[in-house]
């Protein structure tokens, strides 16, 4: 689906940014004539990128100086249609009409020929092989019959190859339409002498079968290719039509999506679809986000939760305060943003351009030659005229140009659906060449925030006591590190009272008088006196594990120390064990003191870690690794400082809760925080490249061996089969019908490929 919607706009007159569908391309070569219409003849568009296989066009132009409607004029001429926005309606539904009534006259086209070819074909083939007697065909006028059924199919059924022809080379482009219509016409005009003159055999159900086959053929691409951008229409049925709004009086009104704004509240019962993105004012639930995330364990919402349109509402009622609606929404954005990276052209799809451009004056001349080689060799013109029509026919493009859109288009859908955002094709093709994967260590592979990890108690304090006592003391203290005590008391259910006074100075630590007299200070262990050597001994065994030590004291008295550390995620090790069962080196590049960098990479199973980096020497590693690796990098990243290590990276990866620069920076982003995302990312690229390359092989081998065999090289070899020494043009036109319909359905089967 390829809804109308603006990227970019700039309201004092700048670019605006349009994914518009187009209507009536049928091959690669199509698709460079609407380009060709958009970007030569105006001025004031700055590029158009047409995706073939999803029937759409981006164009970036300039609303000052060139108008839409100019623009849908340049396609028409064309041969085209570009549908546009219409006034106070969704641009979705213009195109659902356009597409309906489009579909609606190539299926009324295809009965017709139908209809009429499947008769024409049994009279023909009844005459040929000796079921109708010459004096019963000459008394039923068989030959006149055979031609008015002919007669509809070349001119109703394929009348869209005329028109698609005659257009495309007043562009200056020959498509595939040019080939059919020529193959086609050459069997019909020629049956339609052969009738008047009474010389030669007559190929009316030829050019009529050549015609029918390549309709249904198409007919059967158009069905498999609308599979192709199925993710993304499932995205987009997980948000409900409407929402609950809880009114002034507290009860709950249905009213349409579009008329809910930030700051209402929405009422959500269970097993109900989250309809905005919004914060939970009132209740507690568990959520399933896998369709923004890709992970499927539930997570708990309760109030100051956020949480996001699409996502499901398990078991508790909730209220929920909106705060993104519309094209604001986390779903909206993964929308557009996948729908523009599947409009977008991978470099593997450069050199079936290339070829497209060219291809259809290579057959045309290779057609005639193959006539006139024939036509001198054998002496019969008729025999070497069916020869130039079966080349005309079997070469028809249409493979090379599906080869690699329905593969990207398939491919991020998947993507999009287990939490995978590419930004472009490229980014997909690079994911495939990855040789080495560089994780950040701080927020990346751990959770960014430090935990209370180690309690050691001194003399006859209890470590509950000490837990207490530091928990009551850094109660008021926004440090990271006072904050993880006093989570820690709280998930272990520890009370405690007020501070009647609280001293916190850098460097120094935190001091505060408790409500039950204690004098309690926190802080690093070099601002103590008179240390005793069994807890020096602690401190230098918490810092060898790499964790943050602080002591606590009761005015002269040491209670024990605590050791704070960054946890890894839980599923970071798991990430890192499956990217090397993939084959690839795993690095780590971390700001952190060397050794403590040193502690979490071994404990995640990370081949090299390289600590104490500033921004600019993570870059450096990133050159350095790839020169090694002699192959593509990518770095996984989520903050500020990452940013020129993943604009250096062959391929950026930022994590959900990275920052936009650390996105903006990236190919591919993972919404949620999960780590295996990255494994996932890596596999549906690999999977991808492989179908495209799957598919160019099939549509150029198809043409490299099937257009010699058509051309009649085979009669050179004895022994090889008959029908192939004679290849005739009906089933040249059902292998060049074949041909398509395997790539896409080739491409499908990334729907069901399994990235875990």
């Amino acid at each position: 689906m390829a809804d109308t919607e603006t990227t970019d706009t700039d309201p004092s007159g700048g670019a605006q940014d349009l994914e518009l569908p187009v209507i009536g391309m049928h091959c690669a070569n199509c698709a460079r004539a609407v380009e060709r219409a958009l970007a030569k003849k105006h001025e004031g568009v700055s590029s158009a990128t047409v995706n073939y296989a999803a029937e759409n066009v981006r164009v970036v132009y300039d609303p000052a100086r060139v108008r839409l409607e100019q623009l849908a004029d340049s396609v028409r001429d064309a041969g085209y249609r570009l549908v546009l926005p219409e006034p106070g309606a969704d641009g979705e539904d213009a195109e659902t009409v356009a597409r309906k009534r489009e579909q609606a006259a190539e299926k009324r086209a295809l009965l017709a020929g139908l209809v009429f070819t499947i008769p024409l074909f049994l009279l023909s083939m009844a005459h040929d092989w000796g079921a109708i007697s010459p004096a019963a065909a000459d008394r039923v006028g068989l030959k006149f019959l055979l031609f008015l059924l002919a007669t509809p199919v070349q001119f109703y059924t394929g009348r869209g190859f005329y028109t698609g022809a005659w257009h495309s080379l007043k562009s200056g482009a020959a498509n595939m339409d040019v080939l059919v219509a020529l193959g086609s016409t050459t069997a019909y005009l020629y049956s339609v002498v052969v009738l008047f003159t009474g010389a030669g055999h007559m190929y009316f159900e030829t050019a009529a079968l050549i015609i029918t086959l390549i309709k249904l053929g198409k007919w059967m691409e158009v069905r498999a290719k609308g599979r192709a951008g199925s993710a993304i229409r499932d995205l987009m049925k997980r948000v409900p039509a409407t929402a609950r709004v809880v009114g002034e009086d507290g009860e709950p009104l249905e009213v349409p999506l579009h008329a809910v704004g930030p700051g209402d509240l929405v009422l959500v019962r269970p097993g109900e679809t989250i309809p905005l993105d919004g914060v939970v004012e009132k209740g507690g639930s568990s959520v399933d986000a896998s369709m923004l995330t890709g992970e499927s364990t539930p997570v708990e919402a309760g109030p100051g939760a956020e949480l996001f349109g699409g996502t499901m509402n398990i078991q508790g009622a909730l209220t929920v305060r909106v705060t993104r609606a519309g094209s604001d929404s986390a779903v909206a954005r993964i929308i557009a943003r996948v729908k523009q990276a599947q409009g977008s052209k991978a470099p593997i799809q450069r050199l079936a351009d290339r070829v497209a451009a060219v291809f259809v004056p290579v057959i045309v001349s290779v057609a005639l030659v193959t006539l006139a080689v024939w036509w001198i060799f054998s002496g019969s013109f008729e025999a070497s005229l069916v020869r130039l029509v079966a080349v005309l026919v079997i070469a028809c493009p249409c493979a090379m140009g599906l080869a690699t859109p329905t593969a990207i288009i398939t491919g991020m859908g998947s993507g999009a659906k287990a939490g995978v955002l590419f930004r472009d094709a490229e980014a997909v093709e690079v994911g495939a060449r990855l040789r080495v994967v560089a994780f950040d260590k701080t927020g990346t592979l751990t959770r960014g925030r430090p935990e209370l990890r180690t309690i050691v108690p001194a003399g006859n304090t209890p470590g509950t006591e000490l837990l207490k006592l530091s928990a009551w003391t850094l109660y008021n203290s926004s440090h990271p590190l006072a904050q993880a005590v006093v989570r820690a008391a709280k998930e272990r259910g520890i009370e405690y009272g007020e501070t009647a006074m609280f001293d916190e100075r850098a460097g120094f630590g935190v001091k505060a008088m408790l409500d039950n007299g204690k004098l309690i200070r926190v802080g690093k262990p070099e601002e103590f006196e008179n240390v005793p050597a069994e807890l020096r001994a602690d401190v230098e065994r918490l810092r060898e594990r790499g964790e943050t030590v602080s002591l606590v004291s009761d005015r002269y008295q040491l209670l024990g120390a605590l050791g704070f550390a960054d946890m890894p995620r839980d599923e970071a090790k798991q990430a890192v064990a499956e990217l090397k069962r993939m084959g690839l080196r795993t690095a780590m590049l971390s700001g952190d003191h060397r050794r403590i960098a040193e502690l979490v990479g071994h404990d995640l199973g990370v081949d090299e870690v390289r600590g104490e980096l500033l921004p600019g020497d993570k870059e450096d590693a990133v050159v350095a690794f790839r020169e090694q690796a002699r192959g593509a990098v990518a770095v996984v990243g989520d903050g500020i400082n990452d940013a020129p290590a993943l604009a250096r990276s062959d391929l950026g990866i930022a994590v959900g809760g990275g920052t936009d620069v650390a996105i903006e920076s990236a190919g591919v982003t993972l919404p949620g925080d999960d780590l295996r995302g990255v494994p996932r990312a890596i596999r549906l690229s690999r999977h991808t490249v492989r179908v495209i390359r799957q598919n160019l092989f099939w549509a150029f081998f198809y043409n490299v061996a099937l257009v010699p065999v058509a051309a009649g090289v085979l009669m050179l070899v004895p022994g090889s089969p008959a029908a192939l020494q004679q290849l005739h043009p009906a089933f040249a036109a059902a292998a060049m019908a074949f041909s398509s319909v395997t790539v896409v359905f080739n491409s499908l089967r990334l729907n069901r490929i399994t990235l875990d």
